[in-house]
């Protein structure tokens, strides 16, 4: 089990060079190539639009459209190009890497929806790196990440607005509940996991009665070589059980959080709010999800 291939989205230059900056660190450390990938957003045509009139106005307005596209999309291609040269990283095709090549990269521009689009793009590879934008996450931003969530099969890796990563994760805090979507996570994620110095498998609080405990977790994660420890923090009075999660990986000096994404309806979260929605707001280490 390894990482091989790594897929980046670049629809800004804020959150793409960033992204492309934290993936850079993980390729090169695994010497595996990157897919950076750019989706167009396709224009439907409205109701009315065959009329002679609404066809004109709406045909010059996509036409504006589609061209404000193409600037953006050579714009970004070209700062992928400059990247790629600073980092020396070659620029070949996915199916012509070779671990010889040291890390590689490739281009992809596409015409989609783009949040479902970058979804379809990540099942073919083993992570998905975003950044998260600062402040208050944009709508298109957020849905990219719900959907690369919800619907890759994908672990992703959220890096925050504290910055991209800037030497490989040593220290990382799995969230432990004991759900398939803690398992998954876990698992997806092991070949990181190998690399760190120590993994700490942490439950917050009490658990399902049937689910394995934080020290069968980590029991796991050593039969694959990893140096990993039990956790239980409590939760104190008046705090909430993210809240306590997030000191608690504060005060392990996290540099990565790994945990299972969406264990309730998606619907509750956004609504009600809940773990995933909390951290994606409030931490400031990245965070590899998995749903």
């Amino acid at each position: 089990m390894t990482l091989q291939n790594i897929l980046v989205p670049f629809q800004n230059i804020e959150t793409g060079v960033q992204a492309f900056n934290t993936a850079t660190l993980l390729a090169k450390h695994f010497k595996v190539h990157l897919n950076v990938v750019h989706i167009r957003q396709k224009f439907p045509l409205p109701a009315g639009y065959y009329y002679p009139i609404a066809g004109t106005y709406f045909q010059e307005s996509m036409n504006a459209e589609t061209a404000g596209a193409g600037r953006l999309a050579n714009e970004l291609k070209t700062k992928y190009e400059e990247l790629c040269e600073q980092r020396g990283i070659a620029r070949t095709g996915m199916g012509n890497h070779d671990e010889s090549l040291g890390t590689t990269a490739s281009w992809d521009d596409l015409y989609s929806n783009y949040s479902f689009a970058f979804a379809r793009e990540a099942r073919l590879a083993d992570l998905a790196v975003v950044a998260r934008t600062k402040g208050t996450p944009s709508t298109d931003n957020s849905a990219m990440i719900e959907e690369l969530i919800f619907q890759s099969a994908r672990p992703v890796l959220i890096d925050t607005a504290a910055g991209p990563i800037a030497e490989f994760p040593k220290t990382v805090v799995v969230a432990w509940d004991g759900g398939r979507e803690a398992a998954r996570a876990l698992s997806a994620i092991i070949p990181m996991l190998k690399e760190a110095e120590t993994v700490f498998v942490s439950s917050i609080g009490e658990l399902e009665p049937a689910a394995a405990l934080p020290e069968r977790a980590a029991a796991f994660l050593r039969l694959h070589g990893i140096h990993a420890l039990p956790n239980h923090p409590s939760v104190r009075k008046g705090q909430s059980r993210e809240e306590r999660f997030l000191e608690h990986a504060e005060n392990r000096d996290a540099d990565m959080i790994v945990m299972g994404a969406y264990s309730h309806s998606r619907w509750r979260e956004v609504i009600l709010g809940g773990f995933t929605k909390f951290m994606l707001h409030h931490a400031n280490t990245p965070i590899v999800m998995a749903h």
